[in-house]
């Protein structure tokens, strides 16, 4: 009776490992994100690639106090254009952003920005991961 519930363990091991493998690798073109969006300085997120013409997408875990924040996908320089469509979201959940041109963007480096609407007054602790690639 031992040997086969080692034996289940074993499988049922082996089985949870290989499910976690296939959700690292498919999680390999998000970025987590984590911090204090300020009301004078935008949270920017560090660098991805962008891979194909689809859209972005910013998975928001949390966000203090249901407050508005507004997001967007950049190029990896200070002061460029947007590269996505500006969205405005207060709770979790998924945010889509369009490229004004996906095949243009296609092999550039991308940010994600994350910006407090005009009528929040304090800082806003915000989490998530974000995929410049990944349309539901």
């Amino acid at each position: 009776m031992r040997s086969k519930t080692r034996k289940g363990l074993v499988l049922v091991s082996v089985f949870t490992f290989a499910a976690g493998m296939t959700l690292v690798s498919n999680a390999a073109t998000w970025n987590y994100y984590s911090g204090y969006v300020q009301k004078t300085q935008d949270l920017v997120t560090s660098q991805q690639q962008k891979e194909t013409t689809g859209s972005a997408t910013n998975w928001v875990e949390y966000v203090e106090d249901n407050r508005k924040l507004t997001c967007w996908v950049r190029e990896n320089t200070s002061g460029t254009p947007r590269l996505t469509n500006k969205v405005s979201y207060t709770d979790s959940g998924y945010v889509d952003m369009d490229y004004t041109s996906g095949s243009q963007a296609i092999g550039k480096q991308t940010q994600l920005v994350v910006s407090t609407a005009t009528t929040n007054f304090s800082e806003t602790r915000s989490f998530g991961m974000w995929s410049p690639d990944y349309k539901r």
